[in-house]
């Protein structure tokens, strides 16, 4: 009776606090929902531990993109020898409109990150290497996941049951498009790089030819 009364007790324990951290999370999820880069700002996720070429050429493609469309681009930057600070990572994401997720390999900081972008209920594009076959998580499988694939000419992916690649720049000026449909989004201001900022207006006669 004791050993039934005890694990009673530690129970509603647990159960008290389980309560009191689901009401702190939840606190500090409003709190990160307060405040968003007065920019429009997107957060890329990858595997940084690995300098795989794919992984570097495909992120150079979405940062160029973005740019082009006046977007900023954030990625956390492991310090060479440094810890995984998770505040600055949950800093950067906070203020990000959306995020763009490289899930190859399930890097366990990469899947950190999309949890966080997926509390904060932010749109998101999933992304992973053609040749990756890790089984994908249960919770994730549900979610629309591009592979691409690096090839001559550019990054290419394909969409679940496609045989036929399409350009990543394709499908990122599709989540762009339905990004504009979000308020907070279409309200933020465009960021314009120094390099955008001090080139001239095409003249009349350039622009007329």
């Amino acid at each position: 009776i004791v050993n039934i009364v005890w694990k009673a007790d530690a129970h509603e324990l647990n159960d008290r606090q389980t309560t009191q951290a689901i009401k702190k999370f939840k606190e500090i999820v409003q709190a990160w929902k307060s405040y968003l880069n007065p920019y429009r700002t997107g957060f890329i996720a990858r595997p940084f531990s690995d300098e795989r070429s794919d992984f570097i050429e495909a992120e150079a493609c979405i940062k160029e993109f973005l740019i082009q469309h006046q977007i900023q681009a954030k990625r956390y930057t492991h310090p060479p020898g440094g810890s995984y600070v998770v505040s600055e990572i949950m800093n950067q994401i906070k203020d990000s409109h959306f995020g763009i997720i490289d899930i190859t390999q399930l890097n366990a900081n990469v899947m950190l990150e999309l949890g966080m972008i997926m509390i904060l209920n932010k749109k998101f594009v999933l992304l992973r290497h053609r040749q990756d076959d890790t089984e994908l998580p249960f919770d994730i499988k549900n979610y629309h996941c591009y592979q691409y694939e690096v090839r001559r000419g550019g990054v290419f992916v394909w969409s679940p049951g496609d045989s036929d690649p399409t350009p990543l720049e394709e499908i990122l000026k599709s989540f762009v498009t339905e990004l504009y449909r979000d308020r907070s989004f279409c309200d933020a201001k465009p960021f314009v790089t120094t390099a955008q900022r001090n080139t001239p207006p095409p003249d009349d006669a350039s622009a007329a030819g």
